[in-house]
């Protein structure tokens, strides 16, 4: 079985989500962090969880290193919300690490908010949620990997749950990149929102180093459009948490100065014409 660790969390996550696939009730919003990596003295294991409420912190961390061996890194912030990792393994030795049963290292990220909808009108509306990825991998003389995914799950009795996840395992940056899942609703709803970050690494070859620096954070965004694609407002938003909020429709950045510049020449115009 090939990275078991990771393979547990996925595991659990799922066992989870099908539980919850026919809730009725919104399960408090939760934030878990992880890493764990193959040290000179044996194992080091980090890990940590915070529900909200009545849990007091919104954000989390987890990180350990061993000079010249490894450093990760795991952080999830439900106030954005985010989510990073980060994990590097230097094998300076004359022989490979990792017999591919069990992780040499491990960083992940997980967090859940309830995010409850009332409509404007009856008309029927499309829910998307995305998490945007960034980051940069070099991970060749090994099998490491990182997977991102987004899941939206209605609390609504026999509606099951949408997935999305990507895998990343080649040399480079990766920028913007976009992993989402969408829902057709009518009327008020509540569902919940989940998304995970993981990084782990089960063999790499001697002489080499490898990194996955996905720090630069991946960021969940919610958003609400008409069936045909176009923006929707009038909604009221509440999330569990309390932090969880609806991205507005992105304007590009040199609009509002343009705008202001405008209304500058117009109101000089004005002045010269009295």
């Amino acid at each position: 079985m090939k990275c078991d660790f990771v393979h547990t969390v996925i595991l659990l996550s799922a066992v989870t989500w099908a539980a919850t696939a026919n809730a009725v009730v919104a399960v408090p919003p939760t934030l878990e962090v992880n890493g764990r990596a193959v040290a000179s003295s044996g194992v080091s294991n980090q890990s940590d969880q915070e529900t909200l409420p009545p849990g007091v912190r919104t954000a989390i961390s987890v990180s350990d290193e061993e000079l010249g061996l490894f450093k990760y890194s795991a952080a999830a912030d439900i106030t954005v919300p985010k989510l990073q990792v980060f994990g590097s393994y230097n094998n300076l030795g004359a022989t490979p690490l990792g017999d591919g049963e069990g992780a040499l290292l491990v960083a992940n990220a997980k967090l859940r908010d309830t995010i409850s909808l009332i409509a404007p009108s009856d008309s029927p509306y499309v829910v998307t949620a995305e998490l945007v990825v960034d980051g940069t991998l070099d991970v060749d003389g090994s099998d490491g990997t990182v997977i991102a995914e987004i899941k939206l799950d209605p609390i609504v009795p026999n509606e099951l749950s949408k997935s999305s996840f990507k895998k990343y395992m080649v040399n480079g940056t990766i920028l913007n990149d976009k992993i989402s899942v969408s829902f057709g609703f009518t009327g008020d709803v509540q569902f919940d929102i989940e998304s995970a970050l993981f990084f782990f690494m089960n063999t790499i070859v001697a002489n080499t180093a490898i990194s996955a620096d996905f720090s630069n954070t991946a960021i969940v965004n919610l958003l609400i459009t008409s069936e045909t694609g176009d923006p929707l407002s009038g909604f009221t938003i509440t999330s569990s948490s309390g932090n969880f909020g609806i991205n507005p429709v992105p304007v590009p950045a040199a609009l509002p100065l343009m705008l202001l510049a405008l209304g500058g020449l117009g109101w000089r115009r004005r002045r010269r014409a009295g």
